[in-house]
């Protein structure tokens, strides 16, 4: 269909007009928080938060790949880019490329007492590299136990993240 003006935005079609095979298929209306990322080699990816099926039954980070930034992104692999059940979800990626072009995913998972993770990433975005680590917890009582929404900038030479805590 032709693009329609939305409060000065123009609508381009769905972006992911297909699911990975990961994503619940009851869950479909669960796929947000989109984060698109240009690499080197002109491609790009989009970075989202879906509902898994069996056996995850979580919120996931996924990866899709694609030639423009509007899309339409293909799956790339058959599981999720980032699950860890046993925090429950994992949500809100957001990528960030240092200086040195080292890149890490960051993203929030927990409840209870939810944390903003660092996973640091291969070059072409794709593939985890070693452990994650932990950047902050939601420790104070005005956050009530949740901090999510990265993102990391580099500025004067030192990093700055900004999150969002509590509602």
């Amino acid at each position: 269909h032709d693009a329609l003006p939305i409060w000065g935005w123009i609508e381009r079609g769905d972006a992911m007009p297909q699911l990975p095979r990961w994503v619940a298929q009851d869950r479909s209306g669960s796929v947000w928080a989109p984060e698109v990322v240009a690499r080197s080699d002109g491609s790009y990816l989009l970075y989202f938060t879906a509902h898994a099926g069996a056996p995850f039954n979580v919120q996931c980070i996924g990866v899709d790949l694609g030639s423009v930034p509007q899309g339409p992104f293909r799956a790339v692999g058959d599981h999720p880019l980032v699950c860890h059940p046993e925090d429950i979800d994992s949500i809100d990626p957001d990528m960030f490329t240092d200086s040195d072009g080292s890149q890490y995913l960051l993203y929030s998972s927990g409840r209870g007492t939810a944390t903003i993770w660092a996973q640091k990433m291969s070059r072409d975005g794709l593939t985890p590299v070693g452990g994650r680590r932990a950047l902050i917890r939601a420790d104070r009582p005005e956050e009530s136990n949740i901090v999510e929404a990265p993102m990391l900038v580099k500025h004067g030479g030192k990093y700055v993240l900004f999150f969002s805590g509590n509602a």
